[in-house]
């Protein structure tokens, strides 16, 4: 069977259930006038609700020695370490202060022979992090960090020596990990140095504050081809509008709208993008930290609208805003329209916009082999980059893409394509290099 016979078949089959279902939920009367005035109306939940340690999940993890530096980015493989974090507990919180030492020492300690590091997306609060790790300490609110550091040379059984780092701020809190031997530490480390997926990196400084680790040979990852499923505009209506009854829908261009007169859902018919705005906040006051993180998860899981694997990805406390990233295979999904995320921005005391795909993944068809630069073919394209001094990472990702069908302008499909992500303070960017040729290189804009 080739791939537009699929397509086809799966298109024919999924118009017929989506027929099903707006039939059913267009003759759907509530029992009373309390359910059409209840804000979040859990009947309509897409998904199931997800807790702290569902989201905040580490995106990386390296083991660093003689020299060599171990990577690997697939969940699976650093699981038995994050089950050990999980499993014990965090006393003796120690702030140790970086900011006047060497700018070569903090990468030397942060990146030392022996230590195992996991990293995660963006800076999370230490408070956050106390509902899926249990740590000791009380006061945690002014701290943020997004790397763990497991340093196995200096640690004693039942005592492993553990640093929470805060990477652009250069900060360090120490804690002592307790109820795990160092044993089931090694035991972790051998079976993450064992794994298939786990790759020799070298140490490539961005400048004096920063390193990255990059492949010393290529990475192979494989084309995938999604069939998506299209989500109901009127179920997140009925859960972003106070009064579901009160709302008018239009048919544009684009398109739809959705208004009560205040706020304003749109539905993007090329993307299959819903965008959520509400008008009636005018103070710039916003949420953060914690707080900001809390609301944004309760928000989601209010209408359930985890539909896919959504990672906890970047928090801009300053702007209240809150982003969740698609990952595919443990692998981060990007998109430059936004159809990989899902972004919120949060005011005082409520969700001021909300952007997300209005499509889930549902079959999935593996493609061919793709064959990704190594460390070395990189330098040549970061040593070109305007932007290059704000590098924060380079890691391995996806390209989502929308697959041409013979249904016009409606998404039945998609391609992920496999990418090097360079990430910067305020975004991201994919490496694209000559297909033919296989050298050179340029940088393009993702989201």
């Amino acid at each position: 069977m080739n791939i537009e016979t699929f397509k086809v078949i799966l298109l024919t089959n999924l118009v017929l259930v989506s027929l099903v279902l707006t039939y059913t939920l267009w003759t759907y009367q509530p029992h009373n006038e309390d359910a059409q005035n209840t804000k979040y109306i859990q009947d309509v939940a897409i998904t199931n609700k997800k807790e702290v340690n569902d989201l905040l999940l580490p995106s990386q993890a390296i083991f660093h020695q003689n020299g060599t530096h171990l990577v690997n980015e697939q969940f699976s493989s650093m699981n038995s370490m994050y089950k050990l974090i999980e499993k014990g507990e965090f006393h003796e919180f120690r702030d140790l202060s970086y900011d006047n030492a060497p700018k070569h020492q903090f990468l030397s300690f942060v990146h030392g022979k022996g230590s195992f590091e996991i990293i995660f997306p963006d800076e999370i609060p230490l408070e956050t992090v106390k509902r899926a790790l249990t740590i000791k300490e009380k006061h945690l609110e002014s701290y943020n960090f997004d790397r763990i550091i497991l340093d196995i040379e200096k640690s004693q059984d039942d005592n492993i020596n553990t640093y929470f780092v805060s990477y652009e701020d250069r900060k360090v809190y120490e804690m002592t990990l307790q109820g795990v031997t160092l044993k089931e530490v090694q035991t972790a480390i051998n079976q993450f140095k064992k794994s298939d997926s786990s790759y020799a990196c070298f140490m490539y400084e961005i400048d004096k504050n920063r390193a990255v680790f990059l492949p010393k040979e290529k990475k192979v990852l494989q084309r995938m081809l999604y069939v998506t499923s299209e989500l109901q505009a009127e179920v997140f209506k009925n859960a972003l509008f106070t009064n579901p009854k009160y709302v008018k829908k239009n048919i544009t261009d684009m398109g739809e709208e959705y208004t009560d007169g205040t706020r304003l859902l749109s539905v993007e018919k090329h993307t299959q993008m819903l965008e959520y705005i509400n008008s009636s906040i005018t103070k710039q006051d916003y949420l953060e930290g914690d707080t900001l993180f809390q609301r944004s998860m309760d928000f989601v899981n209010s209408h359930g609208g985890w539909t896919d694997s959504y990672h906890f990805y970047k928090m801009d406390s300053d702007k209240g805003g809150v982003l969740y990233r698609l990952f595919v295979d443990d692998l981060p999904v990007f998109n430059n329209s936004g159809m990989a995320t899902l972004r919120q921005v949060w005011g005082a005391d409520e969700i001021i916009s909300y952007r997300r795909p209005l499509f889930k993944l549902l079959l999935k068809k593996e493609g061919d082999q793709v064959e990704l630069p190594s460390g070395t073919e990189l330098i040549q394209v970061l040593k070109k980059d305007p932007q290059k001094q704000a590098i924060q990472n380079i890691q391995l990702g996806y390209e989502l893409q929308r697959e041409p069908t013979l249904s016009g302008d409606r998404l039945i499909a998609v391609k992920l394509e496999p990418i090097w992500v360079i990430s910067y303070k305020n975004g991201y960017k994919k490496i694209q290099f000559d297909e033919i040729k296989k050298t050179g290189g340029d940088i393009i804009g993702l989201e």
